[in-house]
């Protein structure tokens, strides 16, 4: 087993920094070469660290695409998971998430202003110098709030055209579109729907729609069927808080399977940040709950009232959940083409 570590190290390496036809070669040619060599000591002394001859032939413009790409898709996961421990620690549940919006979008003009600016140029003097004026100019126009700039931009538009305007305030679902978009731009489309699906990704896919539908009907279930649970709301937050972090391990788990084996793996990260997007409102449904909703039962204990329980049951099913819960689906399914 040891004298394969070596091949099966570097070939982890090509899967992640090269592009994948260039790593299928790379493996194929280094499994002939190490076939010859008399172990994994004789391969480091020939090779040097497994990753080496990897980084010899890796484009630094396309693994810097790569990981600005990959920053990009783990914040997208990342940021309800911060919004539920921010809210947490006391503090408001827009704090983080709306200065997380103007984060995104500046991160996203950042990386496609570096590849315009560098197009085919591996310069280091370049890089330099434009990694640090975007850097510069990023951090100013981070603390502009660029998505109140672009609100503000483009109201008078929207008067002159609707008659009104349309407040643009970043919420928790628009992670959901904009995860889906950066991995359809980076991974593409292709004739993907021709290779079988492995077992692995079919397994992958159904695990997580399985969590995510029960994180979601029991919800329903507890305000509108059986209300009694939430006399252990403090187990139930608990549930839905290692359900965000374990979701949260699966999203860059899948981003890094659809980089090193199969794109479609982007279908089960749509789904683990749509999951997580869930567990946010969820959160922010039990944590906003004032005591006046609550009435004595019969029991001795305290249940919500039928009346808040129904207003809850429609907000989830309409106004939120239920809408997530389809945009992810349907973003997951084109994330398999």
């Amino acid at each position: 087993m040891k004298r394969f570590e070596y091949f099966e190290k570097l070939s982890l390496a090509a899967r992640w920094f090269l592009p994948r036809e260039e790593a299928k070669s790379v493996i194929d040619d280094y499994r002939d070469i190490l076939s010859e060599v008399g172990g994994q000591e004789e391969a480091r002394e020939r090779f040097g660290r497994p990753w080496g001859p990897v980084m010899e032939l890796a484009d630094s413009k396309k693994v810097r695409r790569w990981h600005m790409f990959l920053t990009i898709m783990v914040f997208c996961a990342l940021t309800p998971l911060l919004t539920i421990i921010w809210e947490k620690i006391g503090g408001p549940y827009i704090y983080f998430l709306e200065p997380a919006g103007d984060i995104i979008l500046c991160g996203i003009v950042y990386m496609f202003g570096l590849e315009a600016i560098l197009g085919g140029s591996n310069s280091k003097i370049l890089t330099w110098v434009s990694v640090t004026i975007l850097s510069v100019a990023g951090i100013v126009a981070l603390f502009m709030h660029p998505i109140e700039l672009l609100d503000a931009l483009f109201s008078p538009i929207e008067r002159m055209i609707f008659g009104r305007n349309f407040p643009n305030y970043f919420k928790a679902e628009h992670l959901i579109f904009i995860s889906a978009i950066i991995s359809f731009i980076y991974f593409g489309f292709g004739k993907k729907w021709e290779q079988p699906l492995k077992r692995s990704l079919i397994f992958g896919i159904c695990a997580i729609v399985l969590a995510i539908l029960c994180l979601y009907g029991f919800v329903i279930y507890c305000f509108h069927v059986d209300s009694g649970l939430m006399l252990h709301m403090s187990i139930v937050i608990i549930i839905y808080d290692i359900s965000a972090v374990l979701l949260f391990f699966g999203a860059v788990l899948s981003v890094a399977m659809a980089k090193m084996f199969d794109s479609r793996w982007r279908a089960v990260y749509i789904l683990c940040v749509t999951g997580i997007v869930i567990c946010l409102e969820a959160n922010s449904i039990f944590w906003n709950m004032s005591p006046s909703i609550w009435a004595h039962s019969e029991g001795g204990g305290i249940i919500p009232t039928d009346e808040f329980a129904q207003s809850i049951t429609t907000l989830f099913t309409w106004d939120l959940g239920y809408w997530d819960l389809g945009y992810g689906l349907v973003l997951a399914a084109v994330g398999l083409l």
